[in-house]
Protein backbone atom coordinates (compact mmCIF):
# COMPACT_ATOMS: atom_id res chain seq x y z
CA UNK A 1 0.00 0.00 0.00
CA UNK A 2 1.30 3.47 -0.78
CA UNK A 3 0.49 6.87 0.70
CA UNK A 4 1.75 9.60 -1.59
CA UNK A 5 5.38 8.74 -2.25
CA UNK A 6 5.79 6.71 0.96
CA UNK A 7 5.20 3.01 1.16
CA UNK A 8 3.46 1.60 4.19
CA UNK A 9 4.56 -1.68 5.79
CA UNK A 10 3.32 -3.78 8.68
CA UNK A 11 5.59 -4.79 11.52
CA UNK A 12 4.69 -7.73 13.73
CA UNK A 13 5.51 -6.83 17.31
CA UNK A 14 4.08 -9.91 18.98
CA UNK A 15 1.13 -8.25 20.67
CA UNK A 16 -0.39 -6.55 17.64
CA UNK A 17 0.60 -5.25 14.24
CA UNK A 18 1.51 -1.62 13.77
CA UNK A 19 1.67 0.26 10.51
CA UNK A 20 4.59 2.51 9.70
CA UNK A 21 5.86 4.49 6.71
CA UNK A 22 9.27 2.79 6.98
CA UNK A 23 9.23 -1.01 7.28
CA UNK A 24 12.41 -1.12 9.40
CA UNK A 25 12.25 0.09 13.02
CA UNK A 26 14.56 2.74 14.51
CA UNK A 27 15.82 0.30 17.13
CA UNK A 28 16.16 -3.48 17.11
CA UNK A 29 15.59 -5.92 19.95
CA UNK A 30 17.57 -9.12 20.45
CA UNK A 31 14.95 -11.22 18.66
CA UNK A 32 14.87 -8.84 15.68
CA UNK A 33 18.68 -8.91 15.41
CA UNK A 34 18.61 -12.71 15.61
CA UNK A 35 16.07 -12.95 12.78
CA UNK A 36 17.76 -10.31 10.59
CA UNK A 37 21.23 -11.83 10.83
CA UNK A 38 20.14 -15.46 10.98
CA UNK A 39 22.24 -16.15 14.09
CA UNK A 40 21.61 -17.71 17.48
CA UNK A 41 20.57 -15.87 20.61
CA UNK A 42 24.08 -15.83 22.08
CA UNK A 43 25.55 -14.19 18.99
CA UNK A 44 22.68 -11.67 18.86
CA UNK A 45 23.38 -10.71 22.49
CA UNK A 46 27.08 -10.33 21.73
CA UNK A 47 26.32 -7.99 18.81
CA UNK A 48 23.85 -6.02 20.94
CA UNK A 49 26.33 -5.67 23.82
CA UNK A 50 28.92 -4.22 21.42
CA UNK A 51 26.60 -1.89 19.51
CA UNK A 52 23.63 -1.22 21.74
CA UNK A 53 22.68 0.28 25.03
CA UNK A 54 20.46 -0.60 27.94
CA UNK A 55 17.29 1.36 28.50
CA UNK A 56 15.30 1.19 31.69
CA UNK A 57 18.15 0.37 34.07
CA UNK A 58 21.81 -0.61 34.16
CA UNK A 59 21.52 -4.30 34.96
CA UNK A 60 17.95 -5.29 34.23
CA UNK A 61 17.14 -2.87 31.42
CA UNK A 62 16.22 -3.83 27.90
CA UNK A 63 19.12 -4.10 25.48
CA UNK A 64 18.46 -2.37 22.14
CA UNK A 65 20.51 -1.45 19.08
CA UNK A 66 19.80 1.53 16.84
CA UNK A 67 19.17 0.87 13.17
CA UNK A 68 22.00 3.23 12.22
CA UNK A 69 24.52 1.43 14.45
CA UNK A 70 23.56 -1.99 13.08
CA UNK A 71 23.70 -0.80 9.46
CA UNK A 72 27.11 0.84 10.05
CA UNK A 73 28.41 -2.35 11.67
CA UNK A 74 27.16 -4.45 8.76
CA UNK A 75 28.92 -2.06 6.34
CA UNK A 76 32.15 -2.46 8.33
CA UNK A 77 32.31 1.10 9.68
CA UNK A 78 31.80 0.47 13.41
CA UNK A 79 35.28 -0.83 14.25
CA UNK A 80 37.19 1.94 12.52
Amino acid sequence: MSIGSRSVGKIKTGKKDRTTADPSPLVYSIEEIRRLLGVGRGTAYEVARNLGKRVGGKRRGRLIVSRHALESWLDGEAGQ
